[in-house]
């Protein structure tokens, strides 16, 4: 799962100390050569922006609903530096009662949930939702080369475990839809 190991340490009764270790890659600035490097680089699938394509004037807001805390820690570290609020609901349930009280630019909602299934969340809140500007966008570990999530009704599909750069773009591009 993300690449990271769980590791116990020690263990008691009263108490366990466990060690995490995660892959994180974080962007740095780039000059503008290597930045011409990356964007020229034939591995990139995916449309590219400007370097930091988040940061404007305006604060854009963004649910991320999964059941793994570690994502979390994760995507808020991928998106530290970029202008993004970020809510994180643990369940698909929590998610719509957050989504009835607030308003979010995009809501990035794991498939594989306890209770009630990303999919079935992402439904709900579209049907009941008064914000028809929210874009949720699958967040998954399958593939889905056949675009099965969008069919469904997401705006979008990342895979797991995501890239910064790529969630960066891809969360600019489905902004600017």
């Amino acid at each position: 799962m993300l690449g990271g190991k769980a590791i116990i340490i020690s263990s008691n009764a009263n108490k366990t100390t466990i060690s995490l270790s995660m892959l994180v890659n974080l962007a740095s600035k780039q000059n503008k050569d290597d930045e011409q490097e990356v964007l020229n680089s034939p591995l990139i699938t995916t449309d590219l922006v400007n370097i930091n394509p988040l940061t404007n004037e305006e604060q854009n807001t963004l649910l991320l609903v999964d059941d793994d805390p570690l994502v979390e820690i994760v995507i808020r570290a991928m998106l530290k530096n970029e202008s993004i609020k970020i809510d994180y609901a643990r369940s698909a349930i929590e998610a719509m009662l957050m989504v009835s009280q607030n308003s979010y630019d995009i809501i990035l909602m794991d498939i594989v949930m306890p209770e009630l299934s990303g999919t079935d969340a992402m439904l709900k809140i579209k049907k009941h939702s008064d914000n028809s500007k929210t874009k949720i966008i699958a967040h998954t570990s399958t593939p889905d080369p056949e675009s099965k999530y969008v069919n469904q009704g997401f705006d979008d599909m990342l895979l797991k475990p995501v890239k910064q750069g790529i969630l960066i773009n891809q969360i600019a591009r489905i902004l600017k839809r």
